[in-house]
């Protein structure tokens, strides 16, 4: 009996286009079967203002790659950006006692702390990125199982979301016929599809250019980092300043990673 394809489908809808790709998971990998790629109606600057041409939007480019794929897709994982999404480290620190080693649910315990911060009504958290652990006031552990500690402090980056765009998009999302599997940033996303794993440990930046807006983001993982740490400057003109932008952002990005 054959086995049934386990498909793998994304979506990624901006102020400029909308864009739709489907894979199917092998065991060697992901392998590309369908993309699909259609102008975008219902978005200024960086938020869907007319949720139903947005929708009719995300259909178009969902129907293309369906069509070249030769199969439905009946949900897909979101891209989530634009300027109503903000990064924010944090960090809580947990005691164990006397002197022992430190155990999962430590670790477990000080990244949960970590993560429970007081939002606003209108936001939501998007994803909790893990970044090191201080262990005993010695930083830059990447995991501390094992030690033997009294204390332990985990560093987060914590990537938030309007709950209102969020909505909207995944609205958008079932009014065309697809379900939301799960959403994530757009930042990263695009940082874990188009860097490589020993291209992140020397350290990299990623520069996204959008329609309304530039976002540079530095990347590296060092002797002090357990995760993704990153800065972050935005420009709100994107594409339509071009070079001055690209230019701003790039020294700001540089002068604060410099700094850290």
């Amino acid at each position: 009996m054959e086995e049934k394809p386990n498909y793998a489908a994304g979506l990624d809808a901006g102020s400029l286009h909308t864009r739709f790709v489907m894979g199917v998971l092998e065991p060697s990998g992901l392998r590309l079967i369908g993309f699909g790629e259609t102008e975008s109606e219902g978005w200024v600057k960086g938020r869907i203002a007319d949720q139903r041409a947005a929708s009719e939007s995300i259909l178009r480019a969902v129907r293309e790659a369906e069509l070249k794929a030769q199969a439905i897709a009946e949900s897909a994982v979101a891209g989530v950006g634009g300027p109503t999404v903000r990064g924010a480290n944090s960090r809580a620190a947990i005691e164990v006692g006397r002197k022992r080693e430190i155990e999962h649910r430590d670790v477990t315990r000080a990244i949960e702390r970590a993560s429970r911060v007081q939002l606003h009504e209108d936001r939501m958290m998007l994803q909790a990125c893990l970044q090191d652990f201080v262990v005993d006031d010695h930083p830059g552990h990447r995991d501390p199982r094992g030690m033997i500690a009294s204390r332990i402090e985990a560093n987060m980056h914590l990537v938030t979301a309007s709950v209102q765009e969020h909505e909207c998009l995944v609205t958008a999302m079932n009014q065309a016929h697809l379900a939301a599997q799960e959403t994530v940033y757009e930042g990263i996303a695009a940082c874990y599809a188009a860097i490589l794993p020993e291209e992140r440990r020397e350290g990299i930046a990623l520069l996204d250019i959008g329609m309304d807006q530039a976002l540079a983001k530095a990347y590296w993982l060092g002797v002090r980092a357990g995760g993704w740490r990153y800065e972050q400057e935005t420009c709100n003109q994107g594409q339509k300043n071009g070079p001055e932008d690209v230019r701003h952002i790039l020294a700001e990005t540089t002068r604060q990673v410099t700094n850290r």
